[in-house]
């Protein structure tokens, strides 16, 4: 097929399948061996987990690049932009550039069809897309974040990374990578090749038993980050102050949890830099400084405040709801929208339960969202005040209305409704 156009290469991106018929790595090996192995030529940094791990791959490639390494990054899902999963030195992939490259992963993609049977995932495309993208922009290192799981995921094609970072691993996407935290722990430590440097965040002892026996069985060398060494944790709308070994570090990025995946960040650092890596000093605060990832505790207004956060687990939800403390607000209204397939009760009883009223919706054109009236019902069981809106912008303006100019707006359970949220919100200020 001929794709000419930004609109024609996302048509065929998003009309492949979300999910194979083989759970294995064949398909995206046979792809990658069609496109000539991109991957092979670059140097990666191997981010997986269950929560932080955006944060984490986007604080990383901040650094890198202020380190003076052509940096890429690849993260999913995007929020507003497709062009946001593939940034060189913090600038999207160009649409010229996605048209060309889809082109090229769409004709191989065909051939292995033809020849095999087998039939390249939406995913696999991307990640392809992506690879030939950072090889051709000649990046020295590229922070990648898994998709799903570790083990799998297509972007575990690699050779031995320079580093895998596992961030916190918690319940998520249960009916793919597990039942328990030990399978899913598994799962994400699928990463971790022979004699590797391996940055591991907080995790529940069962994880990181898992994580740890991994290490072993491949010879890696595990980092677990000290936490006790991160101190003097100060949060506010302008960022995140904390210590880290004693030094003083400020965040862009807001909330308690930042300061711990800062610490990853600075513990990859010293390995990286104990590993011929050149990366001053002034790099690493100016990169922690600037860092900032859309849909994160992500302030967007003001009269009310207007947070944005992606938070969709029972985990990202506890943070969220701890995080809301610090607000100098009066009132506390959510805007919600949550997937089916997620454990959609505890998120929505965790961010009800802190608000004084929720107004639940659904995101366009997603099968999978949980209709509005049951996730107000849902709501209700813990918030005496629950309305229904009829999209995320409608919620988004009554949620306004309630909570008044001496309250706060927050809109979170969902990616794709924080994505949503953001697109509107960029829109009115342009």
């Amino acid at each position: 097929m001929e794709i000419k156009t930004v609109d024609e290469a996302l048509s065929y991106i998003h009309t492949r399948t979300r999910f194979g018929s083989q759970k294995s790595l064949v398909r995206m090996q046979s792809l990658m061996a069609r496109l000539g192995n991109p991957q092979d030529a670059l140097s990666f940094v191997h981010v997986a987990g269950t929560n932080g791990k955006g944060s984490v791959s986007t604080m990383s490639a901040w650094v890198l690049q202020r380190a003076g390494y052509r940096t890429g990054l690849y993260t999913s899902p995007y929020l507003v932009r497709f062009h946001e999963r593939f940034h060189v030195d913090g600038v999207c992939i160009s649409d010229e550039m996605l048209v060309a490259l889809t082109q090229q992963v769409a004709d191989a993609a065909e051939q292995l069809t033809h020849e095999t049977g087998l039939e390249p995932t939406e995913f696999e495309i991307v990640t392809a897309v992506g690879f030939l993208f950072f090889k051709a922009m000649a990046c020295d290192i590229v922070v990648l974040e898994v998709g799903l799981g570790g083990r799998l995921d297509s972007t575990n094609v690699i050779k031995s990374p320079v580093c895998a970072m596992i961030t916190p691993v918690s319940a998520d996407h249960t009916a793919i990578l597990g039942d328990t935290i030990a399978e899913i722990a598994a799962e994400k430590a699928g990463i971790i090749k022979p004699h590797t440097e391996v940055i591991c965040g907080r995790q529940q002892p069962e994880a990181l038993e898992v994580i740890r026996r991994v290490c072993e069985e491949t010879e890696s060398t595990l980092t677990v980050v000290p936490q006790e060494l991160c101190t003097d944790v100060e949060v506010s709308l302008s960022g995140t102050r904390f210590r880290f070994d004693g030094h003083p570090y400020h965040l862009r990025l807001i909330g308690t949890h930042q300061a711990e995946n800062a610490a990853m960040v600075l513990c990859l650092i010293e390995r990286m830099r104990q590993n011929g890596f050149h990366i001053p000093q002034n790099a690493v605060e100016e990169g922690l400084s600037k860092a900032f990832i859309a849909g994160r505790f992500d302030v967007r207004g003001n009269n009310p405040i207007v947070v944005v956060d992606g938070a969709h687990n029972p985990d990202a939800a506890g943070v969220l709801a701890r995080s809301l403390a610090m607000l100098p607000v009066s009132r506390y209204v959510a805007v919600m929208a949550v997937m089916q397939d997620k454990d959609y009760r505890t998120v929505i009883h965790t961010i009800a339960g802190v608000c004084d009223a929720v107004v639940a919706c659904e995101v366009r054109d997603m099968p999978r969202t949980l209709s509005a009236k049951e996730l107000a019902q849902t709501a209700n069981d813990v918030c005496p005040r629950c309305e229904t809106a009829s999209d995320g912008l409608a919620a988004l303006i009554r949620a306004r209305e309630i909570a008044g100019k001496n309250g706060a707006v927050i809109v979170c359970g969902s990616l794709y409704l924080a994505g949503e949220i953001v697109g509107a919100l960029e829109s009115q200020s342009e």
